[in-house]
């Protein structure tokens, strides 16, 4: 055992010297690092294997504290009194008392072995409920760190990421019970050490160039009885190298603390085989098979039925998420099954893991089952307002004995009936803390029973799930990713979109850790290859995660005639399928890897980023000789290098020109054709829209954009603060300002959210602010336009004041009380060519007491005329 060296610096007031505002500094040091908590809250990390310090030593706001039902929480900064004490010279404690009668207690220890720190949290409410726990981190720089996060199928948050606030509970949403801080050299990493499946989170900020975190342990419900707390025990610790480090360890640790069997080792054997996925889309009919049948035909030319997955989700007789669990297949889904495993495809029809429809005459049996939610004890109903008809889901308590034996027995049916290889069970990645148990087991407990009632009644059919986390990939062999930090759904519209910053945050730290027990697919709602922003998008995520290549409902036609997405993605799966290349994610070619496959005849095939947020797919052969499979440009007007867009108006030798640098292209390992009619050069700027030709003319759509200023894209450029009693402080848990997507008088517009400072007694108290600093653009007329409003709910408001000032002039200003947009317009033609600090600010308007100031910038944009 290595000995293990222990300084201690600590500052203790006389207890009469102790006020709310009093702050005591307690450290640690070990041989890895040195760590500084006040009020519970850790403020200085210092890596002493890399030197390396990761804090700015700011003061924590909303990092320690207890949590109420609703969330709603009263933070250590806040406490009447902090009491820090030493426990020897290996432990200190603080506790913080409130005058409610709460009181928490954080204790931080350094462990025994490994050099880490241990933080564990006690906590009574005297009568009031608790929720929970939590202690935080302040002021991690991100000049000097980036998080990497096991949430949204794996994200880095770095300088300048397009994030603000989020709360990621686990399993569901922190899919690892792991952080990591990645540093220059080395980093510090954060995990629950939890072998009882505690129902837990992290919460991540960030403002102002700093990131801060807060570690939550979760009372399980029902809460009414929930006057205490007891943290789990979070380790703490520091490492030298990248983020795999520490990763790698957890890894190891969730594998022993689950007994995991990697896919290689699982049964049926036939799972590890699986190189590619087909999402067909089923005849629905046995007069209409003949298409599927085709298409299965058809794709042999690519991939090995035997190593391929389909995944049929529209086989039952009622529909897509109608009727369950009702698994009764549409006349011809055997005939199409039998054919498919005639060419030796393995087959996946679509079940639903979470509940029943109301309208099930089942749902009445169930119907005590119905898990409720935590606070407001409302049943939970799946319900999705865009299909017709729209289906209605009563989600189910896992944990349920009555449930798991129906769902188990319907499963043994369908393999009976209709000879299947697979089930895809439908959103096997929630598992809410709620009301209640059911038969002794909380969801999670309940999800881990579902799937051992499932594997011990049906031991050779391989399991499927939807989204994927550290509990249901001990059972699943195959499960689809969302991605949902690259695409969002909307709330006002029936389609996702791909947000094209959230894709570049895309990192594999989800995969690592948890694709060797089960693999990714691509998500059922992934579209067809082809142009489309949100094809493209997806998929550049999915290069990150080593998603096994899917193709969702390919026809006989586009297959006769791939497109150049089309062709792309064949090319994919035929290299995987016929070099039997599989993700190694240990695997670092270079800092712009993304990920890379690997074959046991050595070749492999290598996602790598470009400088401008695109991304290079190239395949090595045995010998060493590489060929591009493909390029995503973006971020770009020119590309100097080979290949081509196809069709394509401005080219020569050396590359090509006119790009939109806010468009994705596919550019394929073609020659240029040099005999169609093309344009040589453009100028700067100019970019190319479309182009047609025939014997007797050319026509060249180009266009000069004006220059435009986004200021929600450049949101995490902007200083955030508060106004109170004409004092300006940084934003407070008082007060938000958030990019967000908003919808006012029915109209969805992306924007700003912004709410001022508020307290219970007066209501708003001040303003909320963002400034940006801005070179106003020249040569032209530049403006500020935008749209403000109060988004839908707050019909009930008083009214806001939004005010635009311009190095501190105000320019514009207006009360609005409305749930509705109002399009407004500001001349900068006076700021023309100047650096300029333009603030957007949200006060109480000259009405009441500012309740309901759900205020919105809709599409703030500078323009240039």
């Amino acid at each position: 055992m290595r000995s293990l060296k222990l300084f201690l610096v600590l500052t203790v007031l006389p207890a009469q010297q102790l006020p709310s505002a009093a702050q005591a500094r307690q450290s640690l040091e070990t041989p890895t690092g040195t760590v500084a908590f006040e009020n519970g809250a850790l403020v200085e990390a210092r890596n002493r294997l890399t030197g390396e310090t990761y804090t700015a030593g700011q003061r924590a706001d909303r990092g320690t504290g207890l949590l109420r039902p609703g969330d709603q929480a009263v933070w250590a900064e806040t406490a009447t009194e902090q009491a820090p004490n030493a426990d020897g010279p290996q432990k200190r404690i603080s506790e913080a008392r409130w005058d409610s009668g709460e009181v928490l207690t954080t204790t931080v220890e350094a462990a025994r072995e490994g050099g880490d720190f241990l933080v564990r949290q006690s906590g009574r409410g005297n009568a009031t409920r608790l929720w929970g726990c939590q202690w935080g981190i302040a002021g991690l720089s991100d000049d000097a760190v980036s998080l990497i996060v096991p949430a949204w199928s794996g994200i880095r948050l770095g300088k300048g990421a397009p994030f603000q606030e989020g709360m990621f509970d686990w399993p569901g949403g922190w899919e690892a019970q792991m952080l990591v801080v990645q540093g220059k050299r080395g980093g510090m990493w954060i995990r629950a050490e939890d072998a009882d499946d505690r129902f837990k989170g992290v919460s991540i900020r960030y403002r102002s160039g700093k990131f801060d975190l807060g570690f939550r342990t979760y009372n399980e419900g029902p809460l009414e009885a929930r006057t205490t707390v007891e943290s789990v025990v979070w380790r703490l610790g520091f490492y030298q190298g990248d983020w795999r480090v520490p990763a790698r360890q957890f890894r190891e640790w969730m594998g022993r603390m689950a007994a995991l069997t990697p896919v290689s080792g699982q049964q049926p054997a036939w799972a590890d085989q699986i190189r590619s996925v087909i999402i067909l889309r089923s005849g629905r009919g046995a007069k209409s098979n003949d298409e599927p049948r085709a298409v299965l035909k058809k794709l042999t030319e690519w991939v090995t039925p035997a190593k391929t997955l389909l995944y049929i989700p529209d086989w039952r007789r009622d529909g897509y998420d109608l009727n369950y669990p009702d698994y009764t297949a549409y006349a011809g889904f055997k005939e199409l099954v039998d054919f498919a495993h005639s060419l030796g495809y393995r087959v996946m029809p679509h079940t639903c893991y979470y509940g029943v429809n109301l309208g099930n005459p089942e749902y009445e049996r169930l119907k005590p089952y119905h898990l409720r939610d935590l606070f407001a004890g409302e049943p939970i109903t799946y319900f999705w307002r865009f299909p017709d008809p729209p289906p209605r889901i009563a989600m189910l308590h896992p944990g349920a004995k009555a449930w798991r034996e129906l769902y188990v027995r319907k499963c043994r049916e369908i393999v009976e009936r209709y000879g299947v290889d697979t089930l895809h069970l439908d959103v096997t990645l929630s598992m809410p803390n709620v009301t209640d148990r059911a038969d002794g087991l909380n969801t999670v407990q309940g999800n881990v029973a579902f799937h051992d009632d499932l594997r011990t009644a049906l031991p050779e059919v391989a399991l499927g799930g939807e989204g994927l986390n550290e509990v249901s990939c001990r059972r699943e062999a195959f499960a689809q990713t969302h991605g949902l930090f690259a695409v969002r759904h909307p709330g006002d519209q029936p389609d996702r979109v791909a947000d094209d910053a959230g894709v570049d945050c895309s990192h594999p730290v989800s995969a690592y850790l948890l694709s060797p027990f089960t693999r990714w697919y691509g998500y059922l709602g992934y579209p067809t290859p082809g142009a489309s922003a949100l094809y493209r998008g997806w998929t550049r995520a999915y290069e990150s995660w080593g998603v096994t290549p899917t193709l969702s409902s390919p026809t006989l036609s586009a297959l006769e005639h791939p497109d150049a997405d089309l062709r792309a993605r064949l090319e994919e799966m035929r290299l995987i399928d016929s070099h039997d290349l599989q993700p190694d994610f240990d695997a670092n070619e270079s800092p712009d890897t993304k990920c890379v496959w690997r074959g046991r005849d050595g070749t492999k095939l290598v996602y790598e980023r470009d400088d401008r947020g695109g991304s290079h797919a190239w395949f090595a052969a045995a010998t060493g000789e590489r060929s591009t499979v493909y390029r995503y440009l973006r971020g770009r007007t020119a590309f100097q290098g080979e290949g081509s867009l196809g069709p394509w108006a401005a080219f020569d030798e050396n590359g090509l020109y006119g790009l939109d640098p806010e468009r994705t292209y596919l550019c394929e390992p073609t020659p240029r054709d040099y005999k169609t009619p093309h344009l040589l050069r453009l100028p700067e700027g100019v970019l190319v829209r479309g182009m047609r030709y025939a014997a007797d003319f050319m026509l060249f759509d180009l266009d000069v954009p004006p220059a435009a200023i986004d200021l929600s894209r450049r949101f995490a450029e902007a200083t955030l603060g508060t106004v109170i009693d004409g004092k300006e402080q940084p934003i407070a848990s008082r007060a938000q300002f958030t990019r967000t997507r908003a919808t006012c008088g029915g109209v969805g517009k992306d924007g700003l959210f912004a709410h001022p400072p508020w307290d219970q007694e007066h209501g708003l108290i001040g303003d909320v602010f963002a400034d940006w600093p801005v070179r106003v653009p020249e040569g032209g007329k530049p403006a500020l336009e935008l749209s403000l409003g109060l988004r839908d709910g707050a019909e009930n408001a008083d009214g806001v004041t939004f005010t635009v000032a311009i190095d501190g002039t105000v320019v514009l200003q207006k009360d609005w009380k409305r749930c509705e947009w109002l399009p407004c317009r500001v001349e900068l033609s006076p700021y023309a060519g100047r650096e300029v600090k333009l603030r957007l600010s949200v006060g109480k308007g000259p009405e009441g007491r500012g309740s309901f100031a759900w205020a919105v910038w809709g599409e703030p944009e500078i323009v240039v005329e």
